[in-house]
C-alpha cells in the first residue's frame, strides 16, 4: 500500500482512522501519500506498538494541495494533537515554502513538552509566522522553554498565546518561564503576550508583559 501510494499523483486526502498503525508506519505513509519516500517501519525486525494515527487531526486537508498552495492559516484546534501529529504537522509544512504560514492555531489539544520542541522547529522555519495560538495545551516548564529557544531565532512573530498550560507545575517550577523572560529581553518583534492561568509569581508576570510593551 505504501509503495503504491508513492506512485498515485491523484490522491489528495488520506482517511486512516480506527486502525492499529504505529505512529511510524502512519507518518510513512503520509509521506509515501506526499511523495516523500521514508523508510519502511519495522525494517530492522523490531515489534511494532500501536498506536493512535497521527494522520488524523490533518484529515480533510488535502495534502498534496499543501504543496501545490501552501495555507497561510493553519488551525487544528481541539484535534487532540501530541507528539506523532506534531511530527506529521512538522513534516506537512516543511514541504511548503518558507514564507508562506502567517498564522498557526492549535488551542485545545494535548500538546505537551516534547510536541512543543517540534512546533518550536515549525516556528523558526516559518519566517512569515506572526501569530502562534497554543492556550490550553500542557507544555510545562520544558514546553516554553522550547518556545523560549525558538523565540530567540524567529523574529517575525508578534503575537503568542501560552494561557492555560501549567507553565509553572503550580508554581513550583519557574525556570521555563524565567527563560521565556530572559529571551524576551533580547526580542524586539513580539507585542503581545498571553501567559494567563498558568500560576506565575505576579513579579514575574509584569516582567513578561514590561519586555513585550
Amino acid at each position: 500500500f505504501r509503495r503504491t501510494l508513492t506512485e498515485n499523483a491523484v490522491l489528495a486526502e488520506l482517511d486512516l482512522r480506527i486502525n492499529n498503525l504505529t505512529a511510524e508506519g502512519s507518518v510513512a505513509l503520509y509521506e509515501a501519500a506526499a511523495g516523500d519516500i521514508a523508510p519502511a517501519p519495522g525494517a530492522d525486525g523490531g515489534a511494532d506498538v500501536p498506536r493512535e494515527d497521527p494522520l488524523r487531526p490533518l484529515n480533510g486537508v488535502p495534502l498534496r494541495a499543501w504543496k501545490a498552495k501552501p495555507p497561510a492559516f493553519v488551525q487544528l484546534t481541539k484535534a487532540q494533537m501530541r507528539l506523532p501529529e506534531a511530527i506529521v504537522l512538522r513534516q506537512t509544512l516543511r514541504a511548503s515554502p518558507a514564507g508562506t504560514l502567517t498564522t498557526l492555531d492549535l488551542s485545545d489539544n494535548e500538546i505537551d513538552g516534547k510536541a512543543a520542541e517540534v512546533i518550536a522547529e515549525v516556528c523558526v522555519r516559518a519566517c512569515a509566522l506572526r501569530t502562534l495560538e497554543l492556550a490550553r495545551n500542557t507544555l510545562g516548564p520544558d514546553g516554553v522553554k522550547a518556545l523560549a529557544r525558538m523565540l530567540a531565532e524567529n523574529v517575525s512573530l508578534t503575537s503568542v498565546s501560552l494561557a492555560a498550560n501549567q507553565l509553572t507545575r503550580k508554581g513550583a517550577r519557574l525556570e521555563g518561564v524565567e527563560c521565556l523572560e530572559d529571551v524576551l529581553r533580547r526580542n524586539s518583534t513580539l507585542t503581545a503576550l498571553d501567559v494567563d492561568q498558568n500560576e506565575i509569581p505576579d513579579s514575574l508576570s509584569l516582567q513578561l508583559q514590561d519586555r513585550v510593551m
